[in-house]
C-alpha cells in the first residue's frame, strides 16, 4: 500500500530524536576551544596555539576569534579546558 510506504520515508525535516539525545548530550558534540600547546600566565593566545576539539566544555569554538589577542591570567596545560575566567 502506498500510504504506508510514503509513511515509513518519514519527512524531510531532520532533528535529533528527544527521548534519546538530551540538549546537554547535542551539545557535547559541539567543538570548543582548546590550547595546542603548554601555556604560562601572561602568555599572548595566538591562531598558532588554539585549536577546536570535541566535546565542548569550556569556551565554544564560535568565540575563537575572540580569544586571539588574549593573555592568560593564569598556567593553562594544553588541551585543557579553558573558561574566559583564564583571561585578562
Amino acid at each position: 500500500n502506498i500510504n504506508k510506504t510514503l509513511s515509513l520515508l518519514g519527512t524531510s525535516e531532520k532533528k535529533p530524536v528527544e527521548n534519546i539525545e538530551t540538549k546537554k548530550r547535542i551539545w557535547e558534540f559541539r567543538r570548543a576551544c582548546y590550547l595546542k600547546h603548554d601555556c604560562k600566565k601572561g602568555d599572548l593566545i595566538t591562531s598558532s596555539n588554539l585549536t577546536t576539539l570535541r566535546p565542548c566544555k569550556g569556551i565554544d569554538a564560535r568565540d575563537y576569534k575572540k580569544l586571539i589577542g588574549k593573555r592568560l591570567t593564569v598556567d593553562k596545560n594544553a588541551f585543557h579546558c579553558l573558561s574566559w575566567n583564564d583571561f585578562e
